[in-house]
């Protein structure tokens, strides 16, 4: 699992932090205290060093557990802090959004990227004004500067990268295992939105051949998925490979697709890329709960 495109300026920071894995489903049920440190943190979210991704079967992701329970819910973090050279602590709530390992020399065998879901203003304010302190001036321009450019880019090229076009197109997609490569046979499945990071796609079952759409037995190995995607007028699907971000049930009772499920492109050519753009340009843009930010 990797980090997708980040919105906000990142400050390295090393400090010391305390976490709790929370259950999504029942808040109550948590894990006792962990240690971490604490080594970037933006208005977004932040990025925590730790050793532990779960605790007696509560885990940090927890998306395998959807296989089980139709009324899933993704586990959270409780996490405390406090920024170098200040004496209040923070205490925030955060959606894990992705992990990756650390090198043999890292104090730490996993970093887990995480996403505020509660954090009060005043907080907020408080982590702004401490980057504006401590960010590097240089830093903090160029990378604005380059957030302004990837913007006027995107109006000349009259696409915005983060639009997700309301687009109902056929799809066909394969799962193929994180663990073994094993892919699944084809299933037919739809589009509700498109953009050139990614889609939503409505499909019948998380579940193809044994494999999940998100990953099988363990989190640590998240599986793909192999898209063929039929763009009216092209002779030839578009092909991508993509990872689950997100996923929830249907709320419609007469669709046969049970689950809306966000697929963000892991691999796809700009020519791909141009031709979705071309097609979604003068597409009404999803305005529902189903436009994510990957």
């Amino acid at each position: 699992m990797v980090p997708g495109n980040r919105k906000h300026y990142r400050l390295s920071i090393k400090s010391p932090l305390a976490f709790k894995i929370i259950k999504g489903k029942n808040p109550e049920e948590k894990s006792p205290p962990f240690k971490g440190m604490l080594k970037d943190i933006s208005l977004g979210g932040l990025q925590l060093g730790t050793n532990i991704l779960n605790y007696k079967g509560l885990y940090v992701f927890n998306e395998f557990e959807m296989k089980q329970d139709l009324n899933f819910k993704p586990n959270l973090l409780l996490i405390k802090f406090t920024l170098p050279g200040e004496k209040d602590p923070f205490i925030v709530y955060c959606h894990p959004r992705w992990y990756s390992q650390g090198d043999l020399v890292d104090p730490f065998e996993y970093y887990i990227g995480a996403r505020y879901i509660r954090i009060t203003k005043a907080d907020l304010l408080r982590i702004s004004n401490y980057i504006r302190r401590h960010g590097d001036i240089e830093d903090l321009r160029k990378y604005y500067q380059k957030r302004k450019g990837e913007e006027t880019k995107g109006k000349v090229q009259k696409v915005e990268p983060q639009k997700y076009a309301v687009a109902a197109v056929p799809l066909r997609y394969r799962i193929i295992s994180g663990q073994s490569r094993k892919q699944s046979r084809p299933k037919e499945a739809k589009t509700r939105n498109l953009s050139i990071t990614g889609l939503c796609a409505m499909v019948e079952t998380m579940d193809i051949d044994n494999l999940n759409m998100v990953f099988d037995d363990t989190p640590l190995k998240r599986n793909s998925i192999l898209l063929e995607i039929f763009i009216p007028g092209q002779e030839k699907p578009l092909t991508a490979i993509g990872e689950v971000r997100w996923f929830e049930r249907s709320k419609s009772s007469e669709s046969k697709y049970n689950y809306h499920v966000g697929i963000k492109f892991l691999k796809i050519t700009e020519k791909d890329k141009s031709i979705i753009a071309e097609y979604i340009k003068d597409k009404p843009e999803e305005v529902t709960e189903l436009k994510r930010v990957w």
